[in-house]
């Protein structure tokens, strides 16, 4: 199916979760309006192929991928001008690490009652909750956002300590 322009706005919570989940595990290969090639992917081990399924019946412009090449593994794709524009318009770009530094990397302005359901899709794509096997600690909940964008996930933090939920920063 076509993009319809779909994610021109963040307007709906489950837009808000699958831009979390783009910004986590996504790649938008649009540099610029006059790019030839656009493509946008995101992947992930096979045990979120119920969540892929769930996602590309929501939003039919991601077409579910396979590839007998990379066979632990499932892909939501997109070739489409506009989405891949609406995504960079939204500070998904490619090189997520490097435009971090430059601010061209940054967290979505969307409503703020959307901001819980990105960072859950955020989450989902690269957090982590564990405990720890230290026998002082063991009883301790260790919740983590991974990533090399420090900025972004510095964001994420501040964000987080504005409702009273506190992360520390480690580099």
């Amino acid at each position: 199916m076509k993009y319809n322009n779909e994610f021109k706005v963040i307007d709906t919570q489950e837009k808000a979760y699958l831009l979390g989940q783009i910004y986590g595990d996504g790649y938008n290969g649009c540099k610029d309006a006059n790019t030839k090639d656009y493509k946008f992917s995101m992947a992930s081990i096979n045990t979120d192929k119920d969540l892929y399924e769930k996602l590309s019946k929501l939003f039919p412009f991601l077409k579910l991928c396979f590839y007998k090449s990379h066979i632990n593994m499932v892909y939501l794709q997109n070739y489409e001008k506009e989405f891949c524009l609406d995504l960079k318009s939204l500070g998904m770009i490619s090189n997520k690490t490097n435009k971090d530094v430059t601010g061209e990397f940054h967290f979505p302005n969307i409503e703020d009652s959307l901001i819980p359901h990105f960072i859950r899709g955020y989450f989902d794509a690269d957090g982590s909750a564990w405990y720890p096997k230290r026998a002082r600690s063991r009883n301790n909940l260790r919740i983590e956002f991974a990533g090399s964008t420090k900025n972004f996930l510095l964001a994420i933090k501040n964000y987080l300590d504005s409702k009273d939920v506190h992360f520390t920063y480690i580099e």
